[in-house]
């Protein structure tokens, strides 16, 4: 089988870390398909009338590295040579049965976008993930539907809790694996987003231009996280305008200071001040900052946070626009984080000693 060497390695590029150590990519039916256990990726690609066959990594590698504008590739039982003008390689191979995977369903269509919107609103949230693998379902983000023709797209670890949204008229609800939006948005080039039900009940098929990503839903039983946007929506004092790249730059000076025992990072406000005040809480290494807000302060409060927490939610709320909303009404009450684009973040506050 001829085929165009910069188009092919390319394709394989993305699939590459998809693929599971000492596994490979399977030709099959005109598709490039590699896999995990969380999702599978698949990408056109004709293959001729050629038996099914996999590629492993290490031919992989071998075709990014050549430099003919074709090559030619020969699978046959257990082996496949890959040859070029002056070059040759042959590779072990795994038999093709080893994967599984199923095809979206004909006209099962769960959802359209027509823009990257939705995957960049997905992936603003991504952070407040779970990494505790006794939370299952608390490690993904969930889309949630709701009856005001919003999708809602929701991840908390219980201290982080991160929420954004966008159009939609449909009915769905579902757990997605968080690292399947960061694949989704490196392949989507602005293509958009169609999302289709599978002929298997846990998993789901992302479609985007060449390319479909299968994933494997996680549990379905995300706690009721409803009360806590609710709560960002109400009018509430100490509700702050301040530019997110001068908050994380103050944030990143204290980290410094703090050096590897990162204790809690203290935010000072005082009635009727146009500053917030940033002070570490070590009694060694000190830090103290002022940070110009765009109102003014209007009751006196303090909040202890853990610093990392508080820059991972404001790189997200400031991606598109560094202007936000900073609400801090009390030592025990979570800090709120709102952008112009939608985007809500909470973070549960560090109780300190009196």
């Amino acid at each position: 089988m001829m085929v165009k060497r910069k188009e092919l390695s390319d394709k394989l590029k993305k699939l590459k870390d998809v693929i599971v150590k000492d596994s490979g990519a399977l030709f099959r039916d005109g598709k490039i398909i590699a896999s995990n256990p969380a999702f599978a990726l698949s990408v056109d690609f004709d293959c001729g009338n050629i038996e099914d066959f996999a590629l492993p990594t290490t031919a992989i590698s071998f075709i990014e590295n050549m430099a003919d504008d074709e090559i030619e590739l020969q699978p046959s039982n257990n082996k496949i040579v890959i040859k070029g003008k002056r070059n040759k390689g042959t590779f072990a191979t795994l038999s093709p049965s080893i994967y599984h995977v199923s095809e979206p369903e004909a006209n099962d269509t769960l959802l359209v976008f027509e823009d990257d919107d939705f995957l960049r609103a997905a992936n603003s949230v991504t952070y407040a993930c779970s990494v505790i693998d006794t939370r299952p379902a608390q490690m993904g983000v969930l889309l949630d539907s709701d009856e005001n023709g919003k999708l809602n797209i929701i991840a908390s670890d219980g201290v982080k809790l991160a929420a954004n949204s966008v159009d939609y008229n449909g009915e769905i609800r579902a757990v997605i694996p968080k690292a399947a939006f960061k694949k989704l948005l490196s392949i989507s080039n602005g293509n958009g987003i169609t999302l289709k039900k599978t002929s298997s009940t846990n998993q789901l098929a992302f479609e985007t231009g060449e390319y479909t990503l299968f994933v494997q839903l996680l549990e379905n039983n995300f706690f009721n996280y409803k009360p806590l946007v609710e709560l960002t929506k109400q009018k509430s004092e100490n509700e702050l305008k301040i530019n997110s790249v001068s908050l994380l730059n103050a944030l990143q000076r204290a980290k410094i200071c703090e050096g590897t025992k990162r204790s809690a990072i203290v935010m000072m406000l005082d009635e009727n001040a146009n500053t917030v005040t940033i002070k570490t809480t070590d009694s060694l290494e000190s830090f103290s900052e002022e940070i110009e807000i765009e109102n003014i302060v209007d009751k006196t409060v303090s909040v202890a946070f853990n610093g990392d927490y508080m820059s991972e939610m404001l790189h997200a709320a400031g991606a598109d626009n560094p202007s936000i909303t900073l609400t801090v009404t009390g030592s025990g009450k979570p800090i709120i984080v709102k952008s112009a684009g939608g985007f809500i973040g909470l973070l549960q506050p560090i109780r300190m000693k009196k």
